[in-house]
């Protein structure tokens, strides 16, 4: 598996080079630009590579999928970490409102049918004549 951290991968790369590793420092040797962890990865994970290079910090984060098939990196956008929490509690948040205004229509509905005696079809039927009035 050929995680790159830089735009290319670089075939020349040889040798031992510290990195660290979600915050655990390791040293990986690679050999033709691969090196191989020696943590075996057994479930679906994120992972954050970081490298000092020449007085910088690199650093990426990916999502590595283990399948059967082998494991298959996918580079992480810093939007989609960031804001896809965010976007999933404002959605939740928004459908539990909906949830709960239609429970409360609902409950009115029951309420209106079995005591009042109001039928679905008068429901309609007085929906569409508004409907015609407004024409």
């Amino acid at each position: 598996m050929r995680l790159t951290l830089l735009k290319k991968t670089d075939n020349t790369v040889n040798g031992n080079y510290s990195f660290t590793i979600n915050g655990f420092q390791q040293d990986l040797r690679f050999s033709d630009g691969v090196a191989v962890t020696s943590n075996p990865i057994e479930s679906s994970t994120f992972v954050f590579f970081k490298h000092k290079f020449a007085g910088s910090d690199i650093g990426k984060l990916f999502f590595l999928r283990v399948t059967d098939k082998g494991i298959t990196p996918y580079k992480d956008q810093r939007f989609s970490v960031d804001h896809n929490p965010a976007l999933d509690l404002y959605i939740a948040y928004k459908f539990k409102r909906f949830l709960i205004t239609l429970l409360v229509l609902a409950a009115v509905y029951f309420y209106l049918n079995h005591s009042k005696g109001l039928d679905v079809r008068q429901l309609i039927e007085s929906s569409i004549m508004s409907l015609k009035d407004l024409f």
